[in-house]
This record gives structure tokens, sequence and C-alpha cells, in this order.
């Protein structure tokens, strides 16, 4: 029933299986280093309440075959560490609610560097798992770091997660301090949370039913891949905070869908290279201000939601690509410096808001220069029976694509429109210089009234 200590002094060391088991109410504290120098660390406190496993600060516990913590606490104090040399580290709780703390201090570690290492949580039996020491600790996996909550919570704040973190909860949360992030395969039945506060994230097939889907990266880029939330509320956010692009690749989500990357020069695209959508809400795309800052949609690529805000110095998009309002209008806007806003459509590209009545706008935010005529006669600006309004103010308006769908507007000088098919139709609009515009051989210009 008691506990046991390994005492300050020349520690203990074996060269099979090194073992720790305390009796029932017992816990069992490392005050020295407890090496296995070839076989297995097993360290095991007692089920009762108050019990658990702690190394003390200063102090190593190694295997060389690996390490295995059953306890419902673990506690690394200070710089106290774990190491498994060649295998893994497993810590499993053994409370009858499976629910496992540990306790990091600053400059502790959890270690299985070795090729191929993994380190596990709750591996065995799933339950609730809570690392929350406010960025202090690192783990430290080769591989994968497996945190298996299943219908218990887990919640992670640690200084820093080396290999990919795996796993299921209700509600999942990872946040560091340090370093970059990676994730794949997480599964959540509440709320995710993936955070690299001060480094880069990748983020793949990682979905929830229920709650919000938060994905940033604090000082890099962010790439994220097969998102999901098919909660009928839930917000789907991924945000780069400074330093690298935002890359986003397969992103759904039936609430609302934000996309914002916040880095200033050298950096701030947002790229789509897979479709990202929100089925029952808005669509919300912000790149950086650099001039150079681009917002692109890979080929083929689509972007939706029911209605579409998109702030960027130039949106740029490739062959097929398209960016679809569902159900009602879309806002393009500049965040330049200069205000000036550039459109890139390829071939058979298409910007659309198709619903009755809705309008497409081009800088109604703060009128400076629209200009879509790098790939003159391409691509499709569609309104259907609405409107398409092109604010440059007192700056140029030079637009040539291949189609306009709707009645086009806005104020420019001048004001050029050209479309390579169909009709053109025209109202509402105001320069103080030239008045260009052309349709297409056998089509016809109309004059229509326009908000």
């Amino acid at each position: 029933q008691g506990s046991i200590t390994a005492v300050a002094g020349g520690g203990v060391s074996s060269t099979g299986a090194l073992t720790f088991t305390a009796g029932t109410n017992g816990s069992v504290t490392l005050n020295a280093a407890a090496t296995s120098t070839g076989s297995t660390l097993n360290l095991t406190s007692g089920t009762a309440a108050g019990t658990g496993v702690t190394v003390a600060t200063g102090i190593l516990g190694r295997g060389q075959t690996g390490v295995n913590v059953t306890t419902g606490a673990l506690t690394l104090t200070g710089t106290g560490a774990l190491t498994a040399t060649n295998n893994n580290v497993a810590v499993q709780s053994n409370l009858a609610t499976n629910a496992l703390t540990v306790a990091m201090g600053n400059g502790s570690a959890i270690n299985a560097a070795a090729a191929g290492a993994d380190i596990t949580f709750n591996n065995t039996t799933a339950g609730a798992i809570t690392i929350n020491n406010a960025g202090l600790g690192t783990i430290n996996a080769n591989d994968t770091v497996v945190l298996n909550g299943n219908t218990g919570a887990v919640s992670v704040n640690s200084a820093q997660v080396n290999g990919t973190v795996t796993g299921s909860g209700a509600g999942f949360s990872v946040i560091t301090a340090a370093g970059s992030l990676t994730a794949n395969t997480v599964t959540a039945t509440g709320a995710v949370t993936l955070t690299a506060s001060a480094g880069a994230l990748t983020a793949s097939n990682v979905s929830t039913n229920t709650g919000n889907t938060n994905l940033t990266a604090g000082n890099g880029s962010l790439l994220a891949t097969n998102i999901s939330n098919t909660s009928a509320a839930g917000t789907t956010t991924l945000s780069v905070t400074t330093g690298g692009n935002l890359t986003a690749n397969n992103v759904t989500g039936n609430g609302a869908v934000t996309l914002t990357n916040s880095s200033g020069v050298g950096a701030g695209n947002v790229n789509l290279t897979g479709n990202v959508s929100s089925a029952n809400a808005a669509l919300t795309i912000t790149s950086g201000t650099a001039a150079t800052a681009t917002t692109t949609l890979s080929p083929a690529v689509s972007a939706s939601g029911t209605t579409v805000a998109v702030t960027t110095p130039t949106l740029s998009l490739g062959a097929g690509a398209s960016v679809n309002a569902t159900t009602g209008g879309m806002d393009i806007n500049s965040n330049a410096a200069t205000g000036d806003l550039a459109v890139v459509l390829a071939a058979g590209s298409a910007i659309n808001a198709n619903a009755g009545g809705q309008t497409i706008r081009f800088n109604n935010l703060s009128a400076n220069a629209v200009t879509i005529n790098t790939n003159p006669g391409e691509g499709t600006i569609s309104a259907s029976t609405g409107f398409v309004n092109f604010n440059g103010g007192a700056e140029a308006v030079n637009v040539d694509v291949n189609n306009i769908v709707g009645c086009v507007g806005g104020t420019g000088n001048p004001f050029n429109v050209a479309v390579d098919s169909g009709d053109l139709s025209l109202g509402g609009i105001t320069s103080a210089a030239n008045l260009v515009f052309t349709a297409a051989a056998g089509g016809n210009i109309t004059f229509c009234a326009n908000c």
C-alpha cells in the first residue's frame, strides 16, 4: 500500500527491465536517476485519488527499449525528464475514469527520438488527457504523438511538441509556445484548436461534428489539408499571424469559413490548392497587405459560401477556377496601401453571384483603381439578373474579360469595359474621363438601371 521513492545519490540502474510499482494508495517518485540500459523502465502508481508518478527536477528516467508510465497523474518537476532511447514512451491512466493529467515543469521533457519512435497518451484505454502547464515542457517524438481521448477531452499546452500529433477527443486542443506543429488525423466531437504560437502549422485530416475549428500559425506558414467541420453552427478559422503563407486544400464547413493571413512584406499569400467552402454561411478570405500579396486559386479549384468577401491586393484564378456566392452577394476589395485592386482571370475561370438580384462589387469599401485585363478576353463575371460594380473612384477602371452577366456600373477615370462574348449591359456609371465600352462581334450594348 505504500509509496516508492528513489532517493538522491547514485541512482538506480539495471541491464534488464527496471520496474517501480506502488500499492493502491501509493505513488512513485524519482529523486535520483533510474535507468534500464538494456530493457524498459516501468513506473506504476496506485489507483487511488492523489497518487501519481513524479520525476524530480534535474532527474532522468530512461529505458533503453522504452518507458511505460501507468498513472492518473504524471509530474515532471522543473527539468525532470523521461527518455526512451530506442523505442516508445507510453503514458497510460490507471484511474477508474481513465483520465490522465500530465504536469510539465519549465525545461522538462518526454523524449522518444529514435527513428520511428512514438509517444502515446492513453493509447491502450482512452480517456480525457490534460497536459496543461501554460507553455512549459517539451514532448519530443521522432514519429507520432498519440492523444487518445476518444469521448474525453484532450487539452495540451506545452512549450513544444515534436512529432506528428494524432488522436481524438470530445474537444481537441494542442497549443505550443515554440517551434512548428504538425497534426494528422485528428477527430473530435467538440471544438478543435491547433495553434503553433511561434511557428508554422501543418494540419491534415482534421474533422469535428460539434463546435468550432481554429488552426493558427503564429510565425510561419499554415498548410491545411482535408479540414472538415460538419457542425451546423461551427465556424472554421484558418489564420497566419506573421512570417508565412496560408495554403488551404479541401476545407469544408457548414458554418462560416474564414481564411486570414496577416503577414506583412515578403509573405502574406493565400493559396487555395483545393476546394474551400461554407455550405450554409459566409466565406471570408483575407491576404496580407504587401503590394505583392496574392490570393490564388489553382486551376479548377472552387471557393464558395452563401456570401463571399475577398480582401487582397491581387486575386488570381487559374484555368477553370471559380469564386461563388451561392445565395447572396460578393465583395472583392484591395487591402494594399495604394488601395489598387488587380484581378487575374484565366481561361474558363469565373466569379459568380447568380442568386437573383445580387451584386458583385469590386473595391466597394475604398474607391481605387480596378484592373482585370491581364489575360484579355478570359474569364466570366456573372451576377445573373443582378449587378456588377467597379468602384474606381478617381482612378482607372480597366476590365477586359470573356463575358459579364449583369448590369455593369460604378465609377472610374477612365472607365473601360470590354467583353469578348455575349452582350454588355451598362447603367449608373460616372467618370470624369473617357468611357469606353466594347462588346463582342455580334453582341449588343444595352442600358439598364444600376443601384
